[in-house]
């Protein structure tokens, strides 16, 4: 057999085949059918030689150029009794880093895990610590940087909570620290990934085969236009958040853990995404002046990170039971959402002590929404009750509505609808979700279409929990028809007005009604009389 005769045989033959033509090489047997082997082993036949292992013949197709093991792969998978996708694994194992050393295909991911401190540690003093090096070396508003200690630790611990809540650092401009204060948090967090553009199916694999803390800047590049990605961060904030795809050629659904730490860094607000805002602990970063500079984060302060991070891994280690089992008492000012954001943080500074759940509550205090975060829905709500009580009215026109919320200084109403001002019909659909919706409303002898403010009761109680009990607002005082008797028709109750009170020639028993006619329903222009109770 010539040597090239060999090479084919060993590259396309069969198993039986290539058995034979290395067991001649290793022996130096002939070749030649027939011919007896030499030192004393006639009669060793091929079915005696020892069979090719799956890692070798991984190895052995993992050396051919690509064309041949393309053609070689059919028989050699139905050879294994495998299909030609697992036979692929099982190859591209064999490759192993020279896979990955092909130029234009990236590099294998490595996510580093800090080794725990060798000796016990006090949770207030490293708490301290990490505290005190995110204040030197990121220019930070007050209390996130005690925020930021505890959302550190619990990053060596988030799978005890129920939710991990994300960071965002947000800014009205560029060079106001957000990348430093990554950088910093990834110095000290466990099993940082940073990444400044990620897809949802790199994300949930990542997250899935590693579970590391995501660190995500420029976020505001391309979240907005990205919606799986979006979805998947937001199931990330609670313990068994995931999405199902389907893989392999069979398209068999499988489950892909999307839990885990994440902080994210974006110009502006992430109001356009409130779904991961109101997921977020939302650190506002300013640019710095001259006498704010921060330290740099130079290779002494990596080196003291780095001690930080393996003692914070060490008491996370030590107390990972108590924390799974912690009921902190939070502030009444933190529920909702917002209770599910800190509660894991509050859980750290009980356990750490010292005067650490103080600490936190001053940071929740100062970093905890406000009402310049609620959605647009409770915004609308809180701008609609309030132009109830300032007008003292109970009942309004649609179009008057939407005036009113245009009149609202800073208000967002005047281009929410693509650029445009808000409708009586987008107004509508705003209401619809709360179960409010306009009707056919009375004022004296008109009929309007528009909203009392009975129907708003339930909303403002359940979203606007500082609304009064007894309602948004209450009505003038009654009109009583009888006092109209005998009176002459007189103006307007102020200039401008479309309400006018009418003579009533004399007293009606029974009469209906109020003396007042409304040539049409204006919010601010009902003042004195008040229109007649009544729907239809």
């Amino acid at each position: 057999m010539t040597r090239h005769d060999r090479k084919k045989q060993e590259a396309g033959g069969s198993a039986a085949d290539r058995a034979e033509a290395t067991a001649a090489r290793m022996f130096g047997w002939p070749e030649a059918d027939g011919e007896a082997k030499p030192n004393g082993s006639a009669g060793f036949t091929v079915e005696d030689a020892p069979a090719e292992s799956d890692d070798e013949r991984g190895a052995r197709l993992a050396k051919l150029p690509l064309l041949a093991y393309e053609r070689a792969r059919p028989t050699e998978a139905k050879e294994m009794g495998v299909r030609p996708a697992i036979l692929d694994k099982l190859v591209a194992t064999a490759r192993g880093e020279a896979e990955s050393a092909t130029p234009g295909q990236g590099r294998k991911l490595e996510i580093a895990r800090p080794q725990p401190w060798p000796e016990k540690v006090d949770g207030a003093e490293i708490l301290d610590a990490i505290s005190e090096f995110l204040a030197r070396h990121v220019f930070l508003p007050p209390g996130a940087a005690d925020a930021l200690a505890a959302w550190t630790a619990h990053t060596y611990c988030f799978t005890a909570f129920r939710h991990s809540p994300r960071v965002a650092f947000t800014s009205p401009e560029k060079r106001c620290g957000k990348t430093t204060a990554l950088d910093a948090l990834g110095l000290l967090v466990c099993a940082p990934l940073y990444t400044a553009n990620v897809t949802a199916a790199a994300l949930f694999r990542t997250i899935e085969i590693a579970a590391p803390t995501i660190l995500i800047d420029e976020a505001d590049t391309f979240l907005r236009d990205a919606p799986d990605l979006t979805g998947a961060l937001n199931a990330g904030h609670k313990r068994g958040g995931q999405v199902v795809r389907c893989v392999g050629e069979d398209a068999e659904p499988r489950q892909f853990s999307v839990f885990a730490p994440a902080a994210l860094a974006a110009i502006g607000t992430l109001s356009r995404l409130g779904t991961i805002e109101d997921r977020s602990i939302v650190i506002r970063m300013r640019r710095t002046t001259q006498a704010e500079r921060p330290a740099p984060l130079d290779a002494r302060a990596e080196v003291a990170a780095k001690r930080l991070a393996r003692m914070c891994a060490r008491w996370a280690r030590d107390h990972s039971e108590r924390l799974a089992g912690a009921e902190p008492t939070l502030p009444a000012t933190l529920f909702n959402r917002a209770s599910d954001n800190w509660r894991c943080l509050f859980a750290i500074g009980q356990a750490a002590g010292s005067g650490w759940p103080a600490r936190l509550a001053a940071a929740a205090a100062a970093l905890a929404p406000d009402d310049d975060d609620e959605g647009r829905g409770v915004r609308l709500l809180r701008d609609i009750r309030d132009a109830f009580s300032a007008r003292a009215i109970d009942r309004i026109g649609s179009a008057d509505l939407c005036e009113a919320l245009l009149t609202i200084e800073s208000s967002p109403w005047a281009d929410v609808n693509h650029g445009r001002p808000i409708t009586p019909a987008l107004l509508a659909r705003r209401l619809r979700p709360f179960g409010i919706a306009p009707g056919t409303k009375r004022a004296g002898t008109e009929t309007f279409k528009g909203y009392l403010s009975a129907d708003f009761t339930e909303a403002f109680r359940r979203y606007l929990p500082d609304t009064p009990a007894e309602g948004a607002a209450k009505p003038s005082h009654r009109h009583n028809p009888q006092e109209t008797a005998n009176s002459r028709q007189s103006k307007p109750s102020h200039p401008g007005s479309r309400v006018t009170v009418c003579e009533a020639e004399k007293p009606q028993s029974g009469a209906t009604c109020d003396g007042v006619t409304v040539s049409a329903p204006l919010w601010g222009e009902i003042a004195e009389p008040v229109m007649a109770e009544g729907e239809i």
